[in-house]
């Protein structure tokens, strides 16, 4: 019961990471541009 709340929670924060580093990418693109 444990393990599968840790999943559930890994895979919250690796989403939170991608949509934080597409973020990122987007505004670094339009200072750039």
């Amino acid at each position: 019961m444990k393990m599968k709340h840790l999943k559930i929670l890994l895979r919250s924060i690796s989403l939170k990471n991608i949509t934080i580093s597409s973020a990122y990418q987007i505004v670094r693109l339009s200072i750039s541009s």
